[in-house]
């Protein structure tokens, strides 16, 4: 049953809610601050108090924000306004009782999909796709290929209309490209014994990793299932196999991760059958002193650029490869609206093409703000609208 989902529109004025500034030590790279400590909740009461890390798809970002009393939702940012997508006053689908909790929702041509809990800490995977709110999965859906129903979920992924997630209380991959719920691979087959908890779905094909007994790789179901990279795959520009794999994100044919081995760990691509080194712990920190020494897991890919959290023995941020050139986004050192970060976070949905949205955290807790950041191409110039403001910067 499809629900319409309810539109709230809070408009927020340049001067006092939106702030386009620059980075004092980067000064090519812009920021928009989408929301902050200072930003009305809408459809809520107060201010946000608390963000987890954005996604961002043509434009759009969406992100889940507290607020005081227990308010939490799922919102999204376009043209100048913020949105919900869904909070604890939307109807659940085809039920008479509204979410008691949201997670992160993703986005993808502007539609979204999220996890949804109800009262009694029923969880389910739901979708608003032009603009109707429909339920994909939850506690009464039968668990394809098996018998039982679903009990949890991992986070969804995106693509268009269309969406896939992992499921750990049965260890399985499932989507609902083509029109129907089906599974991608489960424990029941393939020697699988367990699953990352996180999938990348694009153009219908879907990057998973899984785990068997003393193996651990990252897959792509493409029609049938192929190997990315796995524990007999050389680490590119290193010594020996990878020894361990992070979580895959997927965009174009290319998937990111990072991959750990003898020689330490990097951020790599790999794209039919091809390996690329985004960075490793030979790479100099753009801007630093220093080479890194360590990288979180699950980095976003779009279009074929690479961000990722990086960081070294006094250099801490985050970083892009554009176009094949590796620069700095914003680390602890620069100044956001005034203030120092003390840590940001990026999602496995965060890039959009040259543009990055993220969060920071200030003073070491309490205070918190989402900013998209251009991120600058090399020696070209160009005339850039970012939801209804025109900024104009050195690529």
């Amino acid at each position: 049953m499809k629900t319409p989902t309810r539109r709230i529109i809070t408009s927020l004025t340049t001067a006092a809610n939106l702030a386009v500034f620059v980075v004092p030590t980067n000064a090519d790279t812009l920021f928009t601050r989408i929301a902050g400590m200072g930003t009305p909740i809408p459809g809520g009461r107060g201010n946000f108090t608390a963000f987890n890390p954005p996604a961002m798809d043509d434009g759009v970002v969406a992100f889940k924000g507290d607020g005081t009393g227990g308010q939490d939702g799922a919102y999204v940012y376009s043209n100048g306004s913020l949105d919900v997508i869904a909070d604890h006053s939307t109807l659940i689908p085809g039920r008479s009782d509204t979410f008691a909790g949201l997670g992160e929702p993703t986005t993808s041509m502007r539609n979204f999909a999220f996890q949804g809990v109800d009262n009694a800490d029923n969880v389910g995977i739901y979708t608003v796709v032009d603009g109707v709110l429909d339920v994909v999965a939850d506690t009464t859906t039968d668990i394809p290929g098996t018998t039982g129903k679903f009990t949890t979920f991992g986070p969804p992924s995106l693509d268009d209309a269309y969406i896939a997630f992992a499921a750990s209380n049965v260890s399985g991959i499932y989507t609902n490209v083509g029109g129907t719920l089906h599974v991608v691979a489960d424990t029941n087959s393939g020697g699988y014994l367990s699953f990352g908890s996180h999938v990348s779905l694009d153009d219908g094909r879907i990057a998973f990793q899984g785990n068997g007994s003393g193996s651990q790789g990252i897959y792509l179901a493409n029609g049938g299932l192929s190997v990315v990279a796995d524990r007999n795959t050389p680490i590119p520009g290193g010594t020996g196999n990878f020894s361990s794999i992070g979580v895959p994100t997927l965009d174009g044919g290319t998937v990111a991760f990072d991959g750990g081995g003898p020689g330490g760990t990097g951020i790599y691509t790999a794209k039919d059958g091809m390996f690329d080194i985004v960075a490793d712990l030979t790479t100099p920190i753009p801007e630093g002193t220093e080479s890194f020494l360590g990288f979180a897991n699950q980095p976003s890919v779009d279009q074929g650029n690479v961000a990722f959290r990086g960081w070294g023995n006094t250099e801490n941020g985050i970083y892009a490869k554009i176009d094949g050139t590796l620069m700095k986004v914003v680390d602890l050192n620069d100044k956001l609206d005034g203030k120092t970060p003390s840590n940001l976070w990026i999602g496995p949905e965060a890039l959009d093409g040259d543009r990055l949205a993220f969060l920071a955290e200030f003073g070491g807790g309490g205070s918190y703000g989402i900013y998209v950041a251009t991120v600058p191409e090399p020696a070209t110039f160009t005339l850039l609208s970012l939801g209804g403001f025109a900024l104009l910067r050195r690529r």
